[in-house]
Formats: structure tokens, C-alpha cells, sequence
């Protein structure tokens, strides 16, 4: 299981204002905010306009900017795409789709 979907399920099983603490809960109670976690990290898989936009300003390409213009968004979306995968440690099967879908 992935640190992220681990934490992930954490903050849920927090959010709830749940008493008890994360290492006392149950198992089963566990496995269904870890689930939970998974479908939210998997729902980010594609990143947003804006998230694209932001992202693709902080990509440094070596070489002729102006040559990898038009290719800087899917690198953008693979760096991003990859990072989801390895936060739901689903090694390239969060969402549907490859990389530069």
C-alpha cells in the first residue's frame, strides 16, 4: 500500500471527527477509508486547465525552448500522471487512461 493512500485515508478517518485513533480503529474501518482514498487520488488523476497552466510554467527543458513549445503540457500531464500513479501506488492503473491521453 502507498504512504499517500495511507495518509490520505488518515485525514478522512480524521475529518470525521472520529474519537478514536487511526491505529485503534479496525481493520475493516480502515480498508473502507483506504478504499476511499484510492477513488479520491485516482479522481486527480487528471489534472485541471489551471494545474496544467501552473505546471507547465515551472518545466524547464534543456535545449531550444521554442522547440518543445508544443511539448511542455504533456510533459506536464505525464509528470503528473506519474506522481498520481505512484501516490495510489497503482504503478500506471489509477485512471483509464496512458500517459499524454
Amino acid at each position: 500500500m502507498s504512504e499517500m493512500i495511507e495518509r490520505v485515508a488518515k485525514a478522512l478517518s480524521d475529518s470525521e471527527r472520529n474519537y478514536l485513533a487511526w491505529e485503534d480503529e479496525s481493520e475493516v474501518y480502515k480498508k473502507l477509508h483506504r478504499e476511499a482514498a484510492r477513488v479520491a487520488i485516482a479522481a486527480m488523476r487528471e489534472p485541471t486547465e489551471a494545474m496544467l497552466a501552473a505546471s507547465v510554467e515551472h518545466i524547464e527543458v534543456a535545449g531550444d525552448r521554442e522547440a518543445w513549445k508544443g511539448e511542455r503540457e504533456n510533459v506536464a500531464k505525464d509528470v503528473w500522471r506519474s506522481m498520481i500513479d505512484a501516490a495510489a501506488g497503482s504503478g500506471g492503473e489509477a485512471g483509464t487512461e496512458g500517459p499524454s491521453a
